[in-house]
């Protein structure tokens, strides 16, 4: 391999195996070879691919026994005849793909005729030319005669990107959504082929342009990101600054895929993701390739497109010697976009309000040394490298894989060692570096002198003052004022503080998240990729319109408001009291308020909270890491061929047959796994639930989730988030993701997996019930100490923690976990098991209303204390006492006024939740759930109570 024929080499070898070789393992090479032929590639050579076959795939498999004419002997699987997957991160999760039979002959030519319909195979010049550019396949853009380098990259690209989801949507060989995840080993069938596909491409080419064939693992990260996204005055400055820095890890993303290829990035996923398919579907022609022709997927497409989906962090393949040079570039590159994107909203400061010199000597100054970056790499360890192991990482970190790879590497002599490689203990070792590096910053940021930016309290706010430091203090801030009141008077509505706060100034950071989604929708910045994401910033809800989403559904359904009145009546919810008639409303807004109230719609001191959600995978470094990972060998084999061990004498040399039930090992396949599993546990799991309960998702980064919502639908979004997190195989309808009991119908659509359900896996969630106009720093900071501080740490993750965050009065704190048993409802042991304490705070949060959970009730609840300690002294006593505490419960209940109509069970569920454990323990006695279920009830809900 060549620079010249850099790309026609990593082609060749990501066709070495035909997609669907699973169909007739024993003429797969050459229908590769009869594919290559029709894409006009190089047919794959097994010297040129071999080795980077062999280390992708003991990378991820293990040993197993092969194909043998003796039945007794045979280790090979028929997936025609058994289609199982298994997954490959928890125990005892399979599904049974339902699909036509077809003899793998007409799959073959169905696959033919889309490839030569896609590309424009066997069209003259002139019959591609006749062709609308838009409609044009890809040889009418590239010639691959002429220019074979770029025709093999572009084919590559949509080889990895575009092809699996044409084969589902022209339902080639009536497989359908089982394209999206046919494995690439039937023995072993717990990762997808285009995995394999890529590991082995992204190994090659890596091993191909190194000196010393040697390749490396990299991982690059950019921070600060809480400080970055958090210190925010309104919540789409925290949306914003999380789309930038989403939007900065995919500029070094791109760096990495347009100088080695996009199969060298190991996680984040970069499939369905919008950046990057807007990105290649440009750069390569493939938009109408990547588009989904289900019509539920292109509404989650469409409704993620401002997702901030990437995460700070990014891992991938390297030639061993270039790993050095690559990272300066990412680096140089991440930079030189942050910095582009900065004097976007510099130039646009400073033409439109006359901004000087010392403004973008300022701005220069702030935005130039804001970003600190970290990078670590190693080489993929092999068998030889026991000694370096051993100095560098405590043995418990590689022995057990040095000694298993060693064993499955065995059976194949010298050859086999040779290629072998750690990827465990090298991932291990390259995060390790990077942690220490993280340790000493790459940037010292210099002091900053004057007034301080209000939002983040770190720069000086932006001004045009030349003589600032050699003047008074009064000249210098009227300066400031009058700068900042040009921008104030130019950028707001009449009447409205709605862009620019009334007395608010910023920095150049602050100012770059405030000001970025205007600029790109100037004309000149249209073909911008981050034009399309900001393309709705405008109606990104304040807190004041989630808070009143109750309120405003109601209103608009028996109030005719126009679109010119609808933001006005935001701002006169947001500036006056309702209820007080303040005189700040306008004349107009006030006759359509008064009308609401006519028609029986009244704006409620409810109506002024609205919730923000926070969500994180729980201990996911574990996962990364494989200490959570709970799938044996015997889990990830296929069903048959764990059968056949069952048999002493199948293949009694096996190496894997002493190791089936110990924990499978670390590898790219599981990584890949994983991250494909939470970019669609996002895209599908998060934003529709979202969308649908009439939220806004500020950010689904793999894991970690933030969103604002009404205060009637937060329950319901956290439990579906939750679930949809754990969930094994899924197919993705119009209601997001749909888990798959084991078998998915012939005919589904799109499939995917998700995480699956672990001890070990899990995620937590906090809540803060906060006033619309809180400080919104403050809320971020609240809702971060709530789930850190409670749901993780107080309640030992797997939890949701609720705080409601109430103008006047403390903080009211209820935490519980998510399948948590309430031992008090029911307290019959011949009745149904006992319901999770969140069914119990939803239901009860149905039953309440203003008579029965009045301020009495509540204050004689938390008197209740010191009578339930005695009953509650241990766990033992507790058990004994349940009927007891709930007769004092139910006792405060029915002597509050209305009862409900179950009174036990109302107070069994409040006793639940209230009494977390025996009262020797440090906050047993919770009654403030009383509280907070009695807020979030809706207002319906207790009227009619």
């Amino acid at each position: 391999m060549t620079h010249d024929n850099y790309w026609q080499h990593k082609l060749s070898l990501w066709l070495h195996d035909p997609v669907h070789k699973m169909f007739d393992i024993r003429r797969h090479e050459s229908l590769a070879a009869d594919l290559a032929n029709l894409l006009n590639a190089v047919t794959p050579a097994k010297d040129s691919y071999q080795n980077g076959d062999r280390i992708a795939s003991g990378l991820t498999r293990a040993a197993l026994p092969k194909y043998s004419a003796d039945p007794a002997q045979n280790g090979a699987i028929d997936f025609s005849a058994d289609p199982i997957l298994t997954h490959p991160l928890v125990k005892g999760c399979t599904l049974r793909l339902g699909m036509q039979q077809k003899e793998v002959g007409a799959i073959h030519e169905e696959l033919r005729e889309l490839l030569m319909s896609d590309l424009g195979l066997g069209k003259t010049f002139e019959e591609l030319q006749a062709i609308p550019e838009e409609d044009r396949p890809l040889s009418g853009h590239y010639n691959w005669r002429d220019t074979p380098e770029e025709w093999a990259r572009a084919l590559y690209h949509y080889l990895f990107f575009a092809l699996k989801k044409r084969l589902r949507q022209k339902d080639i060989g009536g497989l359908r959504g089982a394209w999206d995840v046919l494995p690439a080993d039937s023995r072993m069938p717990d990762h997808p082929l285009w995995h394999h596909l890529g590991l082995t491409s992204a190994i090659g080419s890596s091993l191909a342009a190194d000196p010393d064939r040697d390749v490396s693992l990299a991982v690059f990260a950019i921070t600060p990101v809480q400080p970055f996204i958090s210190k925010a005055r309104k919540l789409r400055d925290h949306w914003v600054g999380s789309v930038i820095l989403s939007y900065l890890a995919f500029a070094g993303i791109r760096q990495v895929a347009e100088t080695l290829g996009p199969d060298h990035i190991l996680y984040p996923s970069l499939h369905d993701q919008m950046l990057v398919e807007s990105w290649i579907g440009k750069e390569f022609h493939l938009e109408r390739f990547l588009e989904e022709q289900d019509e539920a997927l292109r509404r989650h497409r469409a409704n993620g497109k401002a997702i901030a989906s990437f995460p700070n962090k990014f891992v991938f393949l390297c030639p061993n010697s270039r790993t050095g040079d690559l990272c300066r570039r990412i680096e140089e590159t991440v930079q030189r976009e942050w910095l582009r994107l900065a004097r976007l909203v510099k130039d646009y400061l400073a033409d439109r309000y006359a901004g000087g010199s010392v403004m973008a000597e300022l701005f220069e100054h702030q935005v130039g040394d804001y970003w600190q970056f970290s990078h670590a790499a190693c080489r993929l360890a092999g068998l030889d490298d026991r000694a370096a192991l051993d100095a560098l990482l405590p043995r418990k970190k590689w022995q057990d894989e040095h000694e298993t790879i060693a064993a499955f590497a065995g059976g194949y002599g010298q050859s086999g060692r040779a290629v072998a490689r750690l990827y465990g203990a090298s991932h291990t070792l390259v995060q390790s570096v990077l942690a220490a590096a993280k340790l000493k910053p790459t940037r010292v940021r210099r002091p900053q002198q004057g007034e301080k930016c209000p939002l983040c309290g770190e720069h000086e706010v932006l001004h045009d003052f030349s003589r600032a430091g050699s003047t008074g203090a009064a000249e210098y801030k009227a300066a400031v004022g009058n700068f900042w009141q040009s921008i104030r008077a130019k950028e707001n509505s009449a009447g409205s503080f709605a862009q620019v706060g009334e007395n608010e100034r910023l920095c150049a950071v602050c100012a770059v998240k405030r000001f970025l989604p205007g600029v790109m929708k100037k004309k000149t910045n249209r073909e911008e990729l981050l034009a399309e994401v900001f393309n709705n910033a405008d109606t990104f809800p304040a807190t004041t319109e989630m808070a009143a989403h109750r309120y405003l559904q109601e209103l608009t359904g028996k109030v005719t408001i126009s679109s010119s009145d609808y933001p006005q009546l935001i701002d006169a919810l947001h500036t006056s009291e309702i209820d007080s008639g303040g005189d700040d409303q306008s004349r107009p807004m006030q006759t359509i308020i008064a009308e609401g109230k006519a028609r029986g719609v009244r704006f409620t001191d409810r109506d002024k909270y609205y919730a923000l959600l926070l969500m994180d995978g729980d201990k996911m470094g574990d996962l990364i890491n494989g200490a959570t990972l709970t799938a044996t060998w015997s889990d990830v084999l296929h069903p048959e061929l764990m059968h056949r061990f069952e048999r002493r004498d199948f293949q009694p040399a096996s190496p894997i047959r002493d190791r089936l039930a110990t924990t499978r090992l670390l590898n790219p396949a599981l990584h890949a796994a994983i991250s494909d599993g939470l970019n669609s546990f996002a895209r599908y799991g998060v934003a529709p639930v979202i969308h649908r309960l009439g939220g806004r998702l500020i950010y689904a980064g793999g894991d970690d989730v933030c969103a604002i919502l009404p205060l009637d639908a937060v329950l319901s979004a956290a439990d579906a988030i939750r679930r949809a997190y754990t969930m094994g195989f899924v197919r993705y309808t119009a209601d997001g993701a749909e888990e798959l009991d084991g078998q998915s119908p012939v005919g589904t659509g799109k499939l995917g997996m998700h995480l699956g359900a672990a001890p070990g896996i899990s995620i937590s969630g906090g809540i803060v019930i906060a006033h619309h106009k809180a400080p919104l720093r403050e809320v971020l900071r609240d809702a971060h100490a709530v789930l850190d501080g409670i749901a993780k740490t107080k309640a030992g993750r797997n939890a949701l923690a609720i705080r409601l965050k109430k103008r006047s009065g403390g903080d009211r704190d209820l935490w519980l976990k998510w399948d948590e048993p309430n031992l008090f409802a029911p307290l019959s042991a011949t009745e149904a098991p006992p319901e999770p304490l969140l069914a119990s705070f939803t239901l009860l949060m149905q039953g309440v209303s203003d008579d029965l959970m009045g301020g009495s009730l509540l204050y004689r609840l938390a008197d209740l204390e010191q009578a339930i300690a005695p009953l509650a002294a241990d766990e033992a006593r507790l058990l004994v006492n349940r009927d007891r505490v709930v007769d004092l419960i139910a006792y405060e209940v029915g002597h509050s006024g209305k009862k409900p109509q179950d009174e036990r069970l109302f107070a069994g569920r409040l006793a639940g939740l209230m009494v977390r454990g025996a009262s020797n323990r440090p906050g047993w006695y919770n009654p403030e759930a009383a509280i907070v279920a009695r807020f979030l009830a809706a207002p319906a809900t207790r009227r009619e109570a």
